[in-house]
């Protein structure tokens, strides 16, 4: 029996889903407005681009930056939790 060749498709790593769409929405606007609009933000845009990142990655990692900042403030989060004390 031979095995089926693997399919090649490109999704969203698992760790960038989020539940809520809107909320997926939300992030995705706060990083071009930050990415087109803020000075430092600028910066680091332009430093990765140097370094042969792409829009993409680059927005992915700005993307991660910006909910870490973000979850903790949110209600109903467990801070313990958060920082992983207990």
């Amino acid at each position: 029996m031979t095995r089926a060749p693997a399919r090649s498709i490109v999704t969203q790593p698992c760790n960038l889903q989020l539940q809520d769409p809107n909320a997926n929405r939300a992030l995705w606007h706060i990083t071009l407005v930050r990415m087109r609009r803020h000075r430092p933000t600028k910066d680091y845009v332009t430093q990765r681009t140097a370094e042969g990142k792409t829009k993409a990655e680059i927005m992915r990692c700005l993307k991660r930056y910006i909910a870490r900042g973000i979850y903790p403030g949110l209600p109903g989060i467990d801070q313990d939790r958060v920082t992983g004390t207990r």
